[in-house]
């Protein structure tokens, strides 16, 4: 059973901005095996009132931080979702050691631009993408692994920066 709509509904409860990720890569032989929700299903697990709250209360601006971005599509996935949401103002950062990743990110937020939308790939280490973000700057920042050790240097970053951090992994 996909879980994804109870994670969005408890954010949408608790005042908490969620944003899922499918990760089209490695379920692509096993398309066969998804099935959709249907909206009218949701409807009714939905509080309503309580979406209207958090869409009229909430930001309209997000800058994320992707400490591992590969190729880019994580962080270009969440800018698309981020603007579905109503976010009009999305400044994403992402950072990688791979040379062609970066190059390849670096085009496919070319080719994807959209107004509200400011991507900016590098080729740099995530401790150092940290430690740039000395002042809290990003909202969401993406792991591509499960959290570090607290007592490792970017589990020390990360616990500097308080509890806006996705581990995927």
């Amino acid at each position: 059973m996909d879980l994804t709509p109870v994670a969005h509904l408890a954010g949408i409860k608790g005042k908490l901005p969620f944003i899922n990720f499918f990760d089209g890569f490695r379920t692509s032989h096993e398309i066969q095996k998804i099935e959709t929700w249907d909206y009218e299903d949701l409807k009714e697990m939905a509080d309503m009132d309580a979406i209207a709250e958090f869409r009229n209360h909430g930001h309209r601006a997000v800058r994320m931080l992707d400490l591992d971005c590969a190729d880019g599509g994580r962080l270009l996935r969440a800018a698309a979702k981020a603007r579905e949401f109503g976010f009009v103002a999305i400044e994403g950062r992402g950072v990688s050691l791979w040379t062609a990743g970066i190059r390849h990110a670096r085009w496919q937020a070319e080719v994807q631009a959209h107004p509200s939308t400011s991507l900016a790939f590098e080729i740099a280490e995530p401790i150092a993408a940290l430690a740039a973000e000395h002042d809290g700057a990003a909202d969401l920042i993406f792991l591509s692994e499960p959290m570090p050790y607290p007592c490792s240097p970017l589990g020390a970053a990360l616990a500097r920066l308080g509890g806006r951090v996705l581990a995927i992994g």
